[in-house]
């Protein structure tokens, strides 16, 4: 393993243990763009619950699997669902469930390097998901 990639695996035999997720700095032409991309996965089925605290990176999320559900400093409802989605910055933490099938990719932007790469001002995604397809312009 090399100095710039980060494993975790935890143990499936506890439900409380429940994911694979390998974190990766960017190559150095992408300094300045992009902290960090990590890959992550659901190795125990369930329905599990996160918060994560506002940071200074804008995520861009592939999913290849379940989608999350996700709500902006409260618990998702039913409609807070999202497999593959942008984020903008956010300054309150942020309530993530999912359900043991969740396997994605995250790209994990700076603000100058999202609005670079998304082609929009950072104030179209501040306080707010937008799905994939909404944030590439399609």
């Amino acid at each position: 393993m090399s100095d710039e990639t980060e494993r975790h695996r935890e143990d499936t035999r506890s439900p409380a243990l429940h994911f694979e997720m390998v974190r990766r700095k960017p190559a150095a032409s992408l300094a300045g763009i992009v902290t960090d991309i990590c890959g992550y996965r659901e190795i125990w089925p369930g329905h599990f619950r996160m918060v994560e605290y506002a940071s200074l990176t804008v995520p861009l999320v592939i999913s290849f699997a379940g989608a999350f559900a996700i709500g902006l400093g409260r618990s998702p409802g039913d409609s807070d669902r999202y497999a593959s989605f942008a984020a903008g910055l956010y300054a309150g933490p942020v309530m993530i469930e999912s359900f043991g099938a969740a396997c994605c990719v995250k790209v994990n932007f700076t603000p100058l390097g999202a609005r670079q790469f998304f082609g929009l001002p950072m104030s179209e995604l501040r306080d707010r998901m937008v799905g994939l397809d909404d944030a590439m312009g399609f």
